[in-house]
């Protein structure tokens, strides 16, 4: 290949004018398209060292060109999978929505970016990252359609095992420290005991031991909340009704709420949920207690489902002491609390069940006006582009299953 930055100027001119190096390089691109024009070896060269597979093809589908690397990768060669469709590429669920929604977004001129499910030659499917970029042109048969595919399961096997080491590791030290804590608190608890029976009951005493027994109460409790975050059990997800999944909770406060005179509103909108309903009834649990203890004498605390788009949102509203502007960023952090002499693990917990739903948790407040916590679902796992068709008047929607 010309060397064209001796041709064109010296180093020291390259470093004077930065907009010459800008010419300089464009002129380069354009010598190394002249070269690839002239010089298909060069072109597969190029098209090899590029790790990603690389199809070409028509607004419909049909596939130009393919990389070498897809024989590497997919097991296809190159040749076989020119004429074919893309469609060929896909499994037979995404062929239904998500392939004809990637069509209808390149006539848009519109990207599509995500992980999909790609089929091997031999039947065999792996995850991929892909990027569909059109190119349209003025006229339609010139159009063209560039899809990049990258491998990511290894890539992702070698994630999960890191962060299995790294889960291990924090079950290994919460275990540990559980155990050095645990086994001395019971003999503290113990020797508490004998002491306080073989002492003269007074009524200082009595307050000192009930003070002594309840901090450790509260410690061993800690340690079971820590346990508990750190070991979090996977969810088992099913269609739960929310309607009935907050009844059920709120049931067992009723009783304490009308003690403490405080006022519940429930407005749920009936829809499902995609949830482990053990792990969502005890971070709704966990918001209403947060919520209940923000009252002092009294107060409102409001309980709301909506359905908003794709998303599924449960809010705990109170109208208790709020939080302080400056805290509010760290309130989901573990150990973190607002309350003196207490730990804040409660509300990580709801953040990290949120989380390995796919959604997420936050807070609204306001210093003496009150909270709103909430969590946001998914309506259901998964890509919408899997099951909402964009377009469906198109006959080219609707390719056969890996075929032409």
């Amino acid at each position: 290949m010309r060397n064209c930055l001796s041709r064109r100027c010296d180093a020291g001119q390259i470093r004077g004018k930065g907009f010459l190096f800008m010419a300089v390089a464009r002129e380069c691109a354009l010598d190394l398209l002249e070269e690839c024009y002239s010089s298909r070896e060069l072109w597969e060269v190029i098209l090899t060292a590029i790790k990603q597979v690389i199809l070409v093809s028509d607004l419909e589908g049909r596939i130009i060109l393919a990389s070498p690397t897809a024989r590497q990768m997919l097991g296809f060669d190159p040749e076989e999978l020119v004429g074919q469709t893309l469609c060929r590429l896909f499994i037979s669920e995404d062929l239904v929505c998500l392939y004809p929604n990637i069509l209808y977004l390149a006539r848009k001129n519109q990207t599509f970016e995500g992980e999909v499910p790609v089929v091997h030659r031999d039947g065999t499917h792996s995850t991929c990252y892909m990027v569909v970029q059109p190119r349209l042109a003025a006229q339609p048969e010139d159009s063209r359609l560039v899809m990049c595919i990258q491998d990511i399961e290894e890539q992702r096997r070698l994630e999960r095992a890191q962060a299995r080491d790294h889960y291990q590791d924090l079950v290994k030290i919460a275990g540990g420290i559980a155990h050095e804590i645990r086994n001395p608190l019971v003999g503290v608890g113990g020797f508490l005991n004998r002491l306080f029976r073989s002492c003269e009951q007074a009524e200082e005493l009595q307050r000192y031991y009930d003070l002594a027994v309840d901090n450790l109460r509260r410690i061993e409790s800690l340690i079971r909340k820590v346990e508990y975050f750190v070991r979090l059990p996977r969810p088992y997800v099913q269609e739960v009704h929310v309607g009935q999944a907050v009844g059920e909770v709120l049931d067992s406060y009723l009783d304490e709420m009308t003690e403490r005179s405080i006022d519940v509103h429930m407005d749920i909108e009936e829809f499902t949920l995609s949830v482990d309903k053990d792990l969502f009834a005890r971070s709704l649990s966990i918001l209403i207690e947060n919520a209940m203890d923000s009252l002092n004498g009294g107060g409102r605390i409001e309980i709301r489902a909506n359905a908003e788009g794709e998303r599924r949102i449960i809010r705990v509203t109170d109208n208790g002491r709020g939080i302080a502007a400056e805290d509010l960023p760290y309130i989901f952090n573990p150990f973190f609390s607002t309350r003196p002499g207490r730990v804040g693990i409660d509300l990580a917990l709801v953040k990290r069940i949120a989380e390995t739903h796919g959604g997420c948790a936050g807070v609204h407040s306001e210093h003496g006006r009150g909270s709103v916590f909430f969590m946001n679902f998914p309506s259901h796992w998964g890509d919408p582009m899997r099951r909402v068709r964009l377009e469906n008047d198109r006959a080219e929607a609707s390719p056969r299953p890996h075929g032409n």
